[in-house]
């Protein structure tokens, strides 16, 4: 009784409200303002997206603090010291800090090279194909397919898809800076300048390809 009592005084959920080994998720009453608080562990790198268009998405290190909107999810995405990543979709508790001490993350991905840089398998690449279309925004796109760069090898006739895949000429020849180091057949790679259709573009791209 007199525990709960304390808590009310203090603000705070009696214990983690969440911890399932990856993260434990704990409130606290801080004048009735909806936050968002990371604390652990220092110097992880987060990406949060949300399904609020206030909000959209931003990249944080930890520590960091934000406001959060009620009835709205939250994504976070998260690189670890260790090298391991985190994934947790989540949902503030209105009026109060949701602080958020991230735990184990999962392995990242192998960044082994196929042995004889073949290229991407064609159900593998439709896979990666489709999710770097499905993604909202170019800077989603672009983490997609970093992650998958780090580990594959493309073809230049691939590597074209995926600068189709992108709305913006920004993103567009970042696809091709990803990429250009990983294809299996460089001497094609002027395959890959006629999905831009301006030449300032061609141009920065056959410089990214060389």
């Amino acid at each position: 009784m007199v525990r709960a009592i304390l808590l009310m005084v203090l603000g705070t959920s009696a214990g983690a409200l969440a911890n399932d080994g990856s993260y434990s998720l704990s409130h606290k009453m801080e004048g009735y303002v909806t936050l968002f608080k990371v604390v652990s562990p220092e110097g992880a790198k987060c990406h949060v997206k949300s399904d609020s268009s206030w909000f959209g998405e931003q990249d944080f290190e930890v520590p960091f603090k934000f406001k959060a909107q009620k009835n709205h999810y939250y994504t976070f995405d998260c690189k670890l010291p260790d090298g391991k990543l985190w994934h947790k979709k989540l949902e503030p508790k209105p009026n109060y800090t949701n602080i958020i001490k991230i735990g184990a993350g999962q392995p990242a991905p192998s960044t082994a090279q196929p042995a004889g840089n073949t290229a991407i398998g064609t159900g593998d690449f439709n896979q990666l194909l489709k999710s770097v279309k499905a993604a909202s925004f170019e800077g989603e796109k672009i983490r997609i397919l970093d992650m998958a760069a780090k580990r594959q090898h493309f073809s230049a006739k691939q590597v074209g898809q995926l600068v189709d895949a992108f709305d913006f000429s920004a993103g567009k020849l970042k696809a091709v800076e990803l990429t250009a180091a990983r294809l299996t057949n460089p001497k094609k790679s002027y395959q890959i300048l006629d999905h831009f259709d301006f030449d300032a573009d061609r141009q920065k791209a056959q410089k990214l390809l060389k």
